[in-house]
Protein backbone atom coordinates (compact mmCIF):
# COMPACT_ATOMS: atom_id res chain seq x y z
CA UNK A 1 0.00 0.00 0.00
CA UNK A 2 1.57 3.42 -0.99
CA UNK A 3 2.70 5.50 2.18
CA UNK A 4 0.37 8.53 2.75
CA UNK A 5 1.67 11.73 3.74
CA UNK A 6 0.19 12.59 7.73
CA UNK A 7 2.70 15.34 7.96
CA UNK A 8 1.23 18.43 9.46
CA UNK A 9 2.75 22.39 9.35
CA UNK A 10 4.83 23.63 11.69
CA UNK A 11 3.55 27.18 13.52
CA UNK A 12 5.52 29.37 11.67
CA UNK A 13 4.92 33.04 11.64
CA UNK A 14 3.62 33.83 8.21
CA UNK A 15 5.56 36.28 6.34
CA UNK A 16 3.36 36.46 3.07
CA UNK A 17 -0.40 36.38 1.54
CA UNK A 18 -2.25 33.03 0.49
CA UNK A 19 -4.03 33.18 -2.99
CA UNK A 20 -7.25 31.01 -2.95
CA UNK A 21 -7.01 28.64 -5.69
CA UNK A 22 -10.56 27.56 -6.09
CA UNK A 23 -9.27 24.54 -7.96
CA UNK A 24 -6.46 23.64 -10.24
CA UNK A 25 -3.38 25.38 -8.42
CA UNK A 26 -1.26 25.43 -12.29
CA UNK A 27 -4.03 27.34 -13.81
CA UNK A 28 -4.60 29.93 -10.85
CA UNK A 29 -0.97 30.78 -10.38
CA UNK A 30 -0.57 31.31 -14.26
CA UNK A 31 -3.51 33.63 -14.37
CA UNK A 32 -2.23 35.49 -11.30
CA UNK A 33 1.14 35.97 -12.73
CA UNK A 34 -0.40 37.29 -16.29
CA UNK A 35 -2.10 39.93 -14.36
CA UNK A 36 0.64 40.86 -12.31
CA UNK A 37 2.42 41.84 -15.23
CA UNK A 38 -0.48 43.67 -16.81
CA UNK A 39 -0.52 45.36 -14.10
CA UNK A 40 2.68 46.25 -13.66
CA UNK A 41 3.27 44.50 -10.43
CA UNK A 42 6.26 42.84 -11.83
CA UNK A 43 8.19 43.25 -14.95
CA UNK A 44 9.12 39.59 -15.59
CA UNK A 45 8.68 36.38 -14.25
CA UNK A 46 10.74 33.58 -13.67
CA UNK A 47 9.26 30.22 -13.75
CA UNK A 48 9.67 26.60 -14.96
CA UNK A 49 8.90 26.12 -18.33
CA UNK A 50 8.63 22.80 -20.33
CA UNK A 51 11.26 22.27 -23.11
CA UNK A 52 10.47 21.76 -26.84
CA UNK A 53 11.07 18.21 -26.31
CA UNK A 54 8.58 17.72 -24.06
CA UNK A 55 11.15 15.63 -21.20
CA UNK A 56 12.67 18.29 -19.18
CA UNK A 57 11.91 21.88 -17.58
CA UNK A 58 14.16 24.96 -17.55
CA UNK A 59 13.85 28.13 -15.54
CA UNK A 60 12.58 31.29 -17.99
CA UNK A 61 12.93 34.64 -16.74
CA UNK A 62 10.24 35.98 -19.30
CA UNK A 63 7.38 39.09 -19.47
CA UNK A 64 5.93 36.80 -22.84
CA UNK A 65 2.17 35.94 -21.16
CA UNK A 66 1.87 33.29 -24.01
CA UNK A 67 5.22 31.85 -22.67
CA UNK A 68 3.74 31.28 -19.22
CA UNK A 69 1.23 29.34 -21.10
CA UNK A 70 4.14 26.57 -21.16
CA UNK A 71 5.34 27.11 -17.56
CA UNK A 72 4.03 24.61 -14.77
CA UNK A 73 4.83 25.47 -11.48
CA UNK A 74 5.16 22.26 -9.61
CA UNK A 75 6.81 20.38 -12.53
CA UNK A 76 7.79 16.56 -11.93
CA UNK A 77 11.00 17.22 -11.83
CA UNK A 78 13.70 19.44 -10.32
CA UNK A 79 16.79 19.73 -13.21
CA UNK A 80 18.38 22.98 -11.82
CA UNK A 81 17.78 23.86 -8.22
CA UNK A 82 15.45 27.40 -8.13
CA UNK A 83 18.21 28.88 -5.73
CA UNK A 84 20.73 28.35 -7.90
CA UNK A 85 18.42 30.26 -10.39
CA UNK A 86 18.09 33.19 -8.91
CA UNK A 87 21.75 33.21 -7.94
CA UNK A 88 22.92 32.71 -10.77
CA UNK A 89 20.27 35.86 -12.16
CA UNK A 90 21.69 37.67 -9.10
CA UNK A 91 25.43 36.88 -8.63
CA UNK A 92 26.35 40.49 -10.03
CA UNK A 93 23.99 42.60 -7.53
CA UNK A 94 20.37 43.11 -6.85
CA UNK A 95 18.47 42.42 -10.07
CA UNK A 96 17.27 45.63 -12.04
CA UNK A 97 14.14 44.77 -13.07
CA UNK A 98 11.35 43.57 -10.66
CA UNK A 99 10.65 40.20 -11.35
CA UNK A 100 8.23 37.19 -9.54
CA UNK A 101 9.96 33.93 -8.98
CA UNK A 102 7.36 30.93 -8.27
CA UNK A 103 9.47 28.18 -7.33
CA UNK A 104 8.87 25.34 -4.65
CA UNK A 105 9.33 25.80 -0.71
CA UNK A 106 12.62 24.14 -0.42
CA UNK A 107 13.72 26.28 -3.24
CA UNK A 108 12.76 29.63 -1.37
CA UNK A 109 14.32 28.44 2.09
CA UNK A 110 17.62 27.39 0.01
CA UNK A 111 17.01 31.06 -1.33
CA UNK A 112 17.27 32.65 1.97
CA UNK A 113 20.24 30.84 3.07
CA UNK A 114 22.59 32.10 -0.37
CA UNK A 115 21.11 35.38 0.55
CA UNK A 116 22.58 35.56 4.07
CA UNK A 117 25.65 33.73 2.26
CA UNK A 118 26.02 36.33 -0.08
CA UNK A 119 25.67 34.34 -3.12
CA UNK A 120 22.07 35.72 -3.87
CA UNK A 121 20.73 39.12 -4.00
CA UNK A 122 16.36 39.30 -3.08
CA UNK A 123 15.64 43.04 -3.76
CA UNK A 124 13.47 43.55 -6.83
CA UNK A 125 12.02 39.80 -6.66
CA UNK A 126 8.80 38.76 -5.21
CA UNK A 127 8.87 35.11 -3.95
CA UNK A 128 5.87 33.11 -4.97
CA UNK A 129 5.70 29.22 -3.54
CA UNK A 130 2.53 26.91 -3.18
CA UNK A 131 2.45 23.61 -0.98
CA UNK A 132 4.44 20.98 -2.48
CA UNK A 133 4.22 17.09 -2.99
CA UNK A 134 7.88 16.63 -3.88
CA UNK A 135 9.78 15.44 -7.21
CA UNK A 136 10.63 12.55 -8.41
CA UNK A 137 13.96 11.09 -8.86
CA UNK A 138 15.07 12.65 -12.72
CA UNK A 139 16.40 9.33 -13.54
CA UNK A 140 13.24 7.78 -13.34
CA UNK A 141 11.54 10.52 -14.67
CA UNK A 142 13.45 10.19 -17.82
CA UNK A 143 12.58 6.57 -18.46
CA UNK A 144 9.51 7.50 -19.50
CA UNK A 145 8.49 11.22 -19.02
CA UNK A 146 5.16 10.70 -19.76
CA UNK A 147 4.48 7.92 -17.65
CA UNK A 148 6.59 10.10 -15.09
CA UNK A 149 4.58 13.00 -15.51
CA UNK A 150 0.84 10.54 -15.06
CA UNK A 151 2.54 8.79 -11.83
CA UNK A 152 3.81 12.72 -10.66
CA UNK A 153 0.12 13.76 -10.71
CA UNK A 154 -1.53 10.99 -9.76
CA UNK A 155 0.98 10.55 -6.96
CA UNK A 156 0.54 14.51 -6.03
CA UNK A 157 -3.58 14.14 -5.71
CA UNK A 158 -2.94 11.29 -3.53
CA UNK A 159 -0.44 12.23 -1.27
CA UNK A 160 1.74 9.15 -2.18
CA UNK A 161 5.06 9.91 -1.20
CA UNK A 162 6.71 6.61 -2.61
CA UNK A 163 7.51 8.19 -5.87
CA UNK A 164 9.42 11.37 -4.71
CA UNK A 165 12.97 11.70 -4.27
CA UNK A 166 13.77 10.50 -0.57
CA UNK A 167 14.72 14.01 0.76
CA UNK A 168 10.65 14.86 -0.24
CA UNK A 169 9.83 11.77 1.49
CA UNK A 170 11.16 12.90 4.83
CA UNK A 171 10.81 16.72 4.42
CA UNK A 172 9.76 18.43 7.09
CA UNK A 173 7.69 21.91 6.05
CA UNK A 174 6.30 21.27 2.73
CA UNK A 175 4.48 24.36 2.59
CA UNK A 176 5.37 28.36 2.00
CA UNK A 177 6.87 29.98 4.94
CA UNK A 178 9.42 32.59 3.51
CA UNK A 179 7.21 33.62 0.46
CA UNK A 180 5.78 36.97 -0.15
CA UNK A 181 2.98 34.94 -1.69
Amino acid sequence: MAKKSNKTLPDVPKKGARLPSGGEINETVIAFLKDGLKKGLFEAVLVPVKVPSDESYAWVLTENEELLDRANILPPIMPVQGAKAISSLTKHGEAVRKFAAVMRPCEIRATVELNKLGQAELGNIFLISVDCPGVMPLETYLEDPKKGADTFVKAAKEGDTTVMRPFCQIGNYPGITAADV
